[in-house]
């Protein structure tokens, strides 16, 4: 019996550590495990990634955040916060460096010394892995951490200003579900895989609209906009996670 105590008791610390520590977007929505910011640009105000940081609890905790992976650069050009900036990464970089970072109680931080940003354009794709977590005082990772992928993709930036011109927003380009549109008029949208093979289309009309893509296998697509009344186009590029 005293085994099984033991057991809840432990599972219960360990539920209560992961669920204290939060992050969200600047735009204040939760930022789940292992998901994926993709941007067009190295421009501050766009490609900085801040990270609101909460604690959920009424007791100071201590983060750090780890580099996992990167690809398509060398680490040299980009900027990784907690409390501390890092300009340069390797597999395996942690920040802070020496210590943790301290989010007091029932407080998140503003994202402005807590964000991830990419200044490299010299490959024309480029993508970052990093997990954020919480320590004990011995600086052993407790609870969960939360894993973030960052993608630097130069195409999307003149997408989006094709989109623009057509009248698209598109508001998740990474989806596992639907992808979210907001059309300024009626559009036909062509979906094709990267071979130029076209998966299915949909006549959309003016205003909101939802396209599911839940039966796409995981991967990058290419979406084909045309408007029914001025022939213009534009093409988008959309990953299914």
């Amino acid at each position: 019996m005293k085994k099984i105590i033991s057991s809840i008791v432990a599972l219960f610390i360990t539920i209560s550590l992961s669920a204290q520590l939060v992050i969200l977007d600047k735009d204040d929505n939760i930022i789940q495990d292992n998901q994926t910011f993709a941007f067009g640009t190295t421009d501050i105000g766009t490609a900085k990634l801040s990270l609101h940081i909460q604690n959920n609890s009424s007791q100071n905790i201590r983060v750090k955040g780890e580099v996992i992976s990167f690809t398509g650069t060398n680490g040299d050009n980009v900027q990784f916060c907690l409390g501390e900036c890092l300009k340069r990464i390797n597999v395996g970089t942690v920040v802070p460096e020496n210590g943790g970072f301290t989010i007091f109680a029932n407080e998140t931080t503003d994202g402005n010394g807590t964000y991830f940003w990419n200044l490299d354009d010299a490959n024309n794709y480029i993508e970052y892995k990093f997990k954020i977590y919480e320590i004990d005082n011995s600086d052993n990772q407790v609870g969960d951490a939360i894993t973030i992928n960052y993608v630097y993709d130069s195409s999307l930036n003149t997408s989006k200003k094709e989109l623009n011109k057509l009248g698209v927003d598109i508001s998740n380009t990474i989806s596992s579900n639907e992808v979210n549109l907001q059309l300024a008029e009626n559009v036909n949208a062509t979906f094709y895989d990267l071979n130029g093979k076209q998966l299915f289309k949909k006549s959309l009309e003016r205003g909101f609209q939802s396209v599911n893509i839940s039966m796409l296998n995981s991967g990058i697509y290419l979406v084909r906009f045309e408007s029914e009344n001025h022939g213009r186009s534009a093409t988008a590029k959309i990953i299914k996670k």
